[in-house]
């Protein structure tokens, strides 16, 4: 199955604060995804970014 690379979105992350629940899972991940799998786990990385938690940090 074809594979779509995560490391861009591991540069994002990177610059994310570290308590960012989105930069642990995303840091902790495999560099590449199936593409099947990719649109689910998207939908679960904009929950998680979406927090109001995060949100409030990315303010400060």
């Amino acid at each position: 199955m074809p594979k779509v690379s995560l490391r861009p979105l591991k540069e994002f992350v990177i610059k994310l604060p570290l308590s960012s629940p989105l930069r642990k899972i995303l840091l902790c991940d495999k560099d590449e995804a199936d593409v099947g799998e990719f649109p689910w786990r998207v939908e679960v990385w904009l929950q998680l970014l979406r927090r109001p938690d995060v949100l409030e940090q990315k303010q400060l």
